[in-house]
Parts: structure tokens; sequence; C-alpha cells
């Protein structure tokens, strides 16, 4: 539902809607950075080039440092820790974290008094709203020092690539920009604060695609971030409708959406760079951006992940369920929290020289992978797709355990020989007594924010 001040801003000329969106970005950016980002990026460096023993260190006494003061301070800990005896000063290294039952959301949002300290409102620096598993609204206080550090790993993350902190930079994300049924151009709006140009993602179209592509050209972005999906459709649709851009960006940054390969593939051909993904959460506990190759390393200064196995324990080298811990957030501590992602830890350091923790893939929604007949949970499916050049895109829908949907976009080279490849791909991988559906559509339906959902699962059993 689009909010009354939504409404307001949606009914101005375009020229008051760029004023107010620089307007809020000025306060943004200060907010985000303030004076201190020179400060912490310089301390994530410092961190960064820790030796491997160094870094052990590090982060151990940080989780202590947390645990100690959840112990102390926060009823629910309090009240977990004696329970089921558990000593903070006593943990040797991390994987002693397998001694705390994991956090479930639910638990955190009925409970969610007994995550506060004493005190907790003159620590409040951001308030986050975000959803549960069910989709029942979760509320996570952020302190200062946690708001900021996780807005200097983006810019860390980005200069690391090649982009200087005030380059212009072109967003493709899920904000409303203008009405919805309004197919006039612009489709895009200025803020002046962070040298950023805002693309919507709603009206990309055959018919709309020229307007995107001459504004993003006379732009010149030297970094593209957003969705995948949403870099994906407009490289794509110029590629087919436009021709080749006429600058070239230093990278494109992806968040937000599980990246697929097929998504990379046609990105960094059109764009003729690379595409570095990151992974963050709405939480503040954990922040994994990619490296120069394609690993995801894990800032030590935010939060501990965790992959684990259906008994909470450790596994490396497959996919499992991510635990996080924070280690720099006070005002509500997550512990062992149950983000609701699958992922797989790598077992083998990065050759790029950082010693941090790595994830080598980061899986998807737990309740966005395909359950196989015999109980066995399979997510990132996208190499179903590879070598097939006529599907423009695919939305893979489980509707029971022997049951799948497939809805596909034909590509102007489309032929019946793609399905055939897709379909034994799928059951290669899921099951060859699957009984597969193919729906084909001009377009592929997004989420109220504008994501794009590679799976929907509609079984229960998730």
């Amino acid at each position: 539902m689009i909010s009354v001040f939504e409404n307001i801003f949606l009914g101005l000329p375009v020229y008051c809607q760029n004023k107010l969106i620089s307007e809020y970005g000025r306060r943004l950016w200060h907010k985000r950075y303030g004076a201190d980002l020179q400060k912490i990026l310089a301390e994530i460096n410092r961190v960064n080039n820790l030796s491997e023993s160094e870094l052990f260190e590090f982060r151990l006494q940080k989780l202590k440092t947390m645990l100690n003061y959840a112990n102390e301070e926060i009823p629910y800990y309090s009240s977990l820790f004696a329970k089921n005896n558990i000593h903070p000063n006593s943990f040797s290294t991390i994987e002693d974290l397998q001694k705390i039952p994991p956090l479930e959301k639910e638990v955190f949002r009925t409970q969610f008094k007994k995550f506060l300290p004493k005190n907790y409102k003159k620590n409040i620096y951001f308030s986050q709203k975000t959803s549960g598993s069910t989709g029942t609204p979760l509320t996570v206080y952020v302190d200062k020092d946690t708001y900021r550090l996780a807005m200097a790993l983006l810019v860390h993350h980005e200069e690391q690539h090649g982009v200087k902190f005030g380059a212009p930079r072109a967003t493709f994300a899920g904000r409303m920009l203008q009405k919805f049924n309004d197919m006039s151009p612009p489709f895009w709006r200025y803020n002046n604060a962070e040298n950023q140009m805002l693309f919507s993602s709603y009206h990309l179209n055959e018919e709309t695609i020229r307007y995107y592509w001459e504004a993003l050209n006379q732009f010149k972005p030297k970094e593209i971030i957003g969705y995948p999906s949403a870099i994906y459709s407009f490289a794509i649709l110029a590629r087919d409708k436009c021709g080749p851009p006429e600058f070239e960006p230093n990278i494109v940054v992806s968040n937000s959406e599980t990246l697929l390969e097929w998504q990379r593939e046609e990105i960094e051909n059109y764009f003729n760079c690379s595409v570095v993904d990151y992974y963050g959460t709405s939480e503040y506990v954990i922040f994994a951006g990619q490296c120069i190759h394609k690993k995801y390393h894990i800032s030590p200064l935010l939060g501990i992940a965790e992959v684990v196995d259906g008994n909470a324990k450790s596994i490396v080298g497959e996919p499992g369920e991510m635990l996080c811990t924070t280690l720099s957030n006070f005002v509500t501590p997550l512990i062992r929290y149950k983000i609701g992602d699958l992922a797989t830890m790598s077992s083998t350091l990065c050759n790029c020289g950082y010693r941090t923790q790595v994830l080598e893939r980061v899986e998807g929604r737990v309740d966005d992978v395909i359950m196989t007949m015999d109980g066995r949970a399979i997510g990132r499916i996208d190499h179903i797709f590879k070598g097939v050049a006529g599907i423009k895109e695919c939305q893979i829908i489980q509707e029971t355990v022997k049951n799948i949907t497939l809805r596909v976009v034909k590509g102007s080279d489309y032929s019946e020989k793609d399905m055939d490849i897709v379909i034994l791909n799928l059951k290669s991988r899921v099951g060859k007594d699957i009984i597969i559906k193919i729906e084909f559509c001009e377009f592929i339906k997004r989420t109220s924010r504008g994501k794009f959902k590679a799976v929907i699962n509609r079984m229960s059993v998730v």
C-alpha cells in the first residue's frame, strides 16, 4: 500500500521530486557517514589485513565481549546462559558458539522486550523493520556504531573494486519513483547529495528501454548497483533494442537478491565489467562482499556467521542454514540468529590474501528451495539454464513435492530445444519422477518491492 507521503511525492513535478530526494539524501548521508567514515574505513582495512592468528584472537575477544555483555545486560540471554550452564569467559574458540541454542525469529519477535538492555532508548540510532519467516514484522534496534559500520563496509566494498566514494552511481532497486501506470519518461530521479541516479525497476520494457539507455549513457556512472534481476532486465533489453553502452562502468554491484549465474553472465557481457555481489541483512548482523575471486568475505567487525546442519552443528563445503551472531550491536544483540538463508562455507582460505571467513555461495532463502521426493532441500539450481540462450527469464514454482511449474519468458531466439535442456537439467537435480508444467508469459511479476524470485515454494513443509 502506498503511504500518504508517497502519494504526495508521486503527484509532484519531477523537478520538485529531485529536490526532495536530494534533501533526503543529504540528511541520510550525515546519518550514515558523518565525520566517522574515514576512521571506520581505516579500521576495516586494518582488520582485513590481520594475519590468521591475529584474526582468530580478534574475533574471539569481540565474541567474549558481546557474550559477557549479553549475559549481564540482556534478560533473555542471562536466563538462557544460566539454564544451559554457559560461561562466556570459558570460550576458547569460535566453535564454542555451538553450546548456545539457535535463536528463532519467532522467539525474538514474541519476547522482544527481553532482548533490550537497561536505558536502551538513548542508544537507538536506527530502527529497522524487517519480516519474519511467516511475514510477521520484526523490529531491530541498531546503535550508531553498528549502523555507520554497515554503511562503511559497503563503501569499502566499492572502493576495493575501483569506485571512489562519491563517484557517479546508478541504482536499480525497488523504489517507486512514479506511478505504476505512468509510462512517460523520465523513469529516473537524481540524488544530488550522493551523485546518484535512481532508476525505476517497475517501468522497464521494450518500449521504454531507449529512454533508460540514453539517460544512462548521458550520466556515465562509474558504478551500477541494485537488484540483479533489474540490472539483468536492462542489459538484455538494451542489448536487443539499443546496442552496447556508450560508457564502461568500473563495476556492477548486486544486492538484495540471490545473484544467479545466468544473470551475472549477461550483465558482465553487456557492461564489459565484473559483477561483485554483496550479502547483508536488515538485522545488521553480517556483511559479506565478493572479492576478485567471487568469494564472499565476512567482515569480522560486524558479526560471525555459521553454516549448520539440521542439528545446528557447523558444516563446511556443503549448503546449510546460516546462523549469525552480532559482534557490534549492543542495543538488540542477536546470537546464533536464524537469519533464514542458506549458504555454503568455504573449507579453505581465499587466494586474495584476506584471512577472513569465506562463503563460497549464498544459496538463497530457506523458503525458496526445492524439496525433493526423498526429503532433500535443493537451492541455487540456476545452473539448469547453463548453455540455454533462448530463455530471457524463468521462475520455478513448486506446488507439491511432485509438481513443479516453470514460468518462462521466451527470448527472440527461443527454440523447443531450450526447454528440453532445462527440463533435463532440472530433473537431473530434483528427481526424474517430478512432473513439470510449462507456462509461457510475457513478464514475470516482481514482489511488492520490485524483487525477482527465482524459486517460489508453495509447500507448507519448508
